[in-house]
């Protein structure tokens, strides 16, 4: 039967068919764009639980903490950032706290558990135009535009969700 389906939906040009298999029908998912941010809310009406994803290109907000991508191979475990133009901080000073709020590393690699993801509480992010992160000693830094993430946090909040 899940064969039938899958081919049915093969050849009707269904995109992400891996999907059609995890589709809760408790949950709703709204997406919209806001200043060039993706935004999805995720409603349970079981629990009636509000979840927001935010994202743009290699910048992720969730449960509080905003998470920049680099490459799944590069390692950030001494990763560096400045917010601004302020002062460099290290990124493990900030790492338990973006713990505390529910950031994870995403791998199972061993040899790179950072998986190239760089977790700031959203809190030391207030007011921030843009933020610069080099992922060690030996590379140059990168610079993340955060133009737009506090007008999608809004249309988060008008959305009911939990926004820190």
């Amino acid at each position: 039967m899940v064969s039938a389906v899958a081919a049915m939906a093969l050849l009707s040009g269904i995109p992400n068919i891996g999907n059609l298999f995890h589709l809760n029908p408790d949950q709703r998912v709204e997406q919209s764009r806001v200043m060039g941010w993706h935004l999805e809310v995720f409603q349970d009406r079981f629990s009636n639980k509000t979840v927001c994803k935010i994202d743009k290109s290699a910048i992720r907000y969730q449960h509080g903490v905003v998470t920049f991508q680099f490459g799944h191979s590069v390692n950030t475990a001494a990763a560096q950032f400045r917010v601004d133009e302020g002062p460099v901080r290290d990124a493990s000073s900030v790492s338990v706290e973006a713990a505390g709020l529910g950031a994870r590393p995403d791998s199972a690699n061993l040899r790179n558990p950072s998986n190239g993801e760089v977790n700031i509480p959203a809190a030391a992010l207030t007011g921030a135009r843009q933020v610069s992160i080099r992922s060690d000693d030996r590379s140059g830094h990168r610079v993340f535009n955060l133009a737009g993430l506090s007008e999608a946090l809004a249309a988060a909040k008008e959305k009911s969700c939990d926004v820190v």
